[in-house]
């Protein structure tokens, strides 16, 4: 069987894809990638059919819950690639996406010509950190006391 991180990093990766192609604005790099491959139609049409619902959908849900599926998704891999021995340099790798999505936020805040800071950004971004952690921390072999450095 595969591993569970794998398969739940493909899930929340394949669910935030989704709430990106039937509820999001075409006019989004994304949708480029999409015309690219020639599925530009087909999503129009799920757009189309899913647009009543969009409406009732919270904004979170549109915004917010995407990113955190995505980092979610990457921590997944990270833990996995990383699963037989989480040391110092693992941590480093499988934190970076984290701390870049998290400054990122927190830069809007300061400047918000960056983009607009939203604290539920934010809230995903620590959940989608931490919960992989916690649900995996029987599958991953932690070696914390390991020094920093290139280990074979």
């Amino acid at each position: 069987m595969k591993s569970r991180l794998i398969v739940n990093s493909i899930l929340s990766l394949l669910v935030g894809c989704f709430i990106y192609l039937f509820f999001r604005d075409p006019s989004l790099i994304f949708f480029g990638w999409i015309d690219d491959v020639g599925l530009s139609n087909s999503v129009m049409f799920f757009q189309e059919t899913m647009s009543l619902t969009r409406t009732d959908l919270p904004n979170w849900f549109l915004y917010s819950l995407p990113d955190g599926l995505w980092l979610f998704s990457y921590v997944c891999i990270m833990l996995h690639v990383w699963r037989k021995s989480m040391r110092w340099m693992g941590f480093i790798w499988t934190l970076i996406s984290p701390i870049i999505a998290v400054s990122f936020e927190l830069s809007q805040l300061i400047n918000p010509s960056l983009g607009t800071f939203d604290w539920s950004d934010l809230l995903f971004y620590t959940f989608a950190t931490i919960i992989p952690f916690v649900i995996f921390r029987k599958r991953i072999n932690f070696s914390p006391n390991s020094i920093l450095s290139y280990e074979e």
